[in-house]
């Protein structure tokens, strides 16, 4: 049983445990659909846990951080996705403001809210990913 090979264009692979059969991927659907920037924060200390293209994180107070992607984006037009991991005793409504959509300098703030006391709130964790062409 081979484990892949990788030809020009293509990803290919068995899929024996499944079908028995070899199964072909786009390696352009594998390239776009990756993640362009990671980071997963500590909520307590804003400690990075874990991250990718990410050049700096402050801790602007209390359900509030900023955080700085290294390598620019080829436009204004990425996406991103986010979560939090709350604390037993809050849930969190969540909010991300990129202040100037720029593909060049991009500094994102987040904003977590106790939903049980409309009040900022740090959760246990907190992780986001970003979409997009780098430049």
């Amino acid at each position: 049983m081979g484990f892949g090979t990788l030809a020009f264009d293509t990803l290919q692979t068995s899929d024996s445990k499944n079908t028995g059969t070899s199964k072909t991927l786009d390696t352009s659907y594998v390239y776009n659909g990756t993640s362009r920037h990671y980071l997963h924060l500590n909520g307590s200390d804003h400690s990075v846990l874990d991250s990718f293209n990410n050049s700096s994180t402050n801790d602007d107070g209390t359900g509030l951080a900023t955080f700085t992607v290294t390598s620019s984006f080829t436009d204004a037009n990425y996406a991103y996705t986010a979560s939090r991991n709350g604390s037993t005793n809050n849930s969190f409504a969540f909010t991300i403001e990129t202040p100037s959509r720029t593909s060049t300098t991009m500094s994102v703030s987040t904003k977590l809210t106790a939903t049980n006391t409309v009040s900022l709130g740090d959760a246990n964790s907190f992780s986001c990913s970003i979409f997009g062409d780098l430049a």
